[in-house]
């Protein structure tokens, strides 16, 4: 249909809608003024009475009156009495007319009653009666349906065996798959890794970021244990300090635990880690240029510093312990309310977030151009990120053999959603060309920071091992 037919019969359609509108007015108009006049006929027939009333006296009123009445109700019952009379001889003739039929109809219904009583008994349970023609294809759908069975019945042992077969072909070639991969894999870091430098940098970066991971971390951690214990003392809530939690001695029901010291006891300790992180991130901005190993130390302070906040409520949320306490007296919210749920799905999108647009700040903390070239980029991450996560996480739960609580163990685990972002976009098209300035002369391991590693983690392990009493 072209244009201009489509504009006809729109046209027609107002055209058709207009004459319907002003047909519903016509009626409506007409019906208006047949009610005015009938109302107009009532009024003029009750003044006409009215006059006639008062024309007429009373006394002839009265005998009018009597004379209607009594000649209508004797009419009435004459009326009344024929009409009964004559419905009664109708109800006969039609009676004596329709009484053969009647008769007849019951007659048949008698001889279909007893023929049904006579064959239920000669057989009680009738079956279908076919054709030949549906015999015939019932016989040949049962044979059919034979023939199927015994060949399901057949095939049980083939498709078992084939079953089998097909599981552990899938499984086979699903394990050749990922060997395929991790010697793709394996190739390609002996390919990025055939220069000597950059054998030797990749090394010195995970022996040096593994290092830092464990001093950043130690430092974060037990300040903001001790800024915990800290502000417990201004409530006079005494309080041990071990290098796995805080013991607190007191009743758990006692009246020096009130809501506001819940809520700020809590909540310093990693309100303070927040904000060193924004500090931290502050000093890496102002010092990158500058500094050449300790910018790897700045970024685990901002990653720790982040990670003792928002996952830190994450493993509140799950053991019901330490930051979650400050939620719940400041909320009054019990266990997995809204606030709950959507503060921890708001840790969880910071931490993804925070991981994601760190990379580029990663890259810049190579020792080296070479390992950060696209093609080698992967393994600069791995041993950069992952590395020293796995290795750090290890010491750090070495030194607290064998008391490690699951909402510390929790605790490290939730910085991998910090490190894996990274691996995401760490050759996004705005990082290719990405270059690093002010290098060493000479890569080599910062033995002094692992040393002072090293020695932190003795010292906590020693010096905290049998807790310290505050208060």
């Amino acid at each position: 249909m072209d244009r201009s037919e489509r504009k006809k019969q729109r046209r027609r359609r107002r055209e058709y809608f207009r004459q319907e509108k002003e047909s519903v007015k016509r009626d409506r108009k007409r019906l208006r003024h047949i009610i005015r006049r009938e109302r107009w006929r009532r009024i003029r027939l009750f003044f006409s009475r009215l006059f006639i009333i008062n024309r007429t006296g009373s006394g002839e009123i009265k005998q009018a009156k009597s004379k209607k009445r009594k000649g209508s109700f004797t009419d009435f019952l004459k009326f009344r009495i024929r009409e009964r009379v004559r419905q009664r001889t109708e109800e006969k003739e039609r009676k004596r007319k329709y009484r053969p039929l009647r008769e007849r109809i019951r007659k048949a219904r008698r001889e279909k009653f007893r023929k049904d009583v006579i064959a239920f008994f000669k057989n009680p349970f009738p079956g279908r009666k076919l054709s030949k023609n549906q015999r015939f294809v019932l016989r040949e759908i049962k044979r059919e349906r034979r023939q199927n069975r015994k060949e399901f019945i057949r095939s049980m042992p083939r498709r078992a065996l084939n079953s089998v077969f097909t599981f552990w072909s899938n499984r086979f070639r699903g394990i050749r798959a990922a060997f395929r991969v991790a010697g793709m894999f394996a190739g390609e870091f002996r390919e990025a890794t055939r220069v000597k430098e950059v054998r030797s940098t990749l090394l010195v970066t995970a022996v040096n970021s593994t290092a830092f991971f464990i001093l950043a971390f130690l430092a974060l951690h037990y300040a903001g244990q001790y800024i915990t214990i800290i502000t417990a003392s201004f409530y006079d809530i005494p309080a041990v300090l071990y290098s796995y939690r805080i013991y607190w001695p007191l009743y758990t029901y006692s009246t020096l635990y009130t809501r506001a010291a819940l809520i700020v006891i809590f909540g310093t300790g990693p309100l303070v880690s927040l904000i060193l992180g924004f500090v931290f991130y502050r000093i890496y901005l102002l010092l990158r240029a500058r500094l050449k190993y300790l910018k790897v130390l700045l970024v685990w302070l901002v990653y720790h510093s982040f990670n003792l906040f928002f996952g830190a409520y994450i493993v509140g949320v799950v053991t019901r312990t330490g930051f979650i306490y400050t939620s719940e007296w400041l909320f009054l919210s019990n266990v997995f309310d809204v606030e709950e749920i959507v503060l921890l799905i708001v840790s969880v999108v910071i931490l993804i977030i925070t991981g994601y647009y760190g990379t580029k700040h990663v890259i810049l903390a190579s020792l080296s151009n070479k390992v950060i070239e696209p093609k080698r980029r992967v393994f600069y991450f791995i041993f950069q990120l992952l590395i020293p996560w796995l290795a750090g996480n290890l010491a750090l739960i070495l030194m607290n053999m064998p008391n490690n609580p699951d909402e510390l163990l929790l605790l490290y685990a939730t910085s991998i959603l910090i490190i894996v972002p990274g691996f995401s976009n760490f050759n996004a098209p705005a990082f290719q060309q990405i270059r690093v300035t002010g290098l060493p002369s000479k890569v080599s391991v910062r033995w002094i920071y692992l040393a002072a590693a090293i020695l932190a983690v003795l010292t906590i392990r020693i010096g905290l091992g049998g807790g310290i009493g505050f208060g």
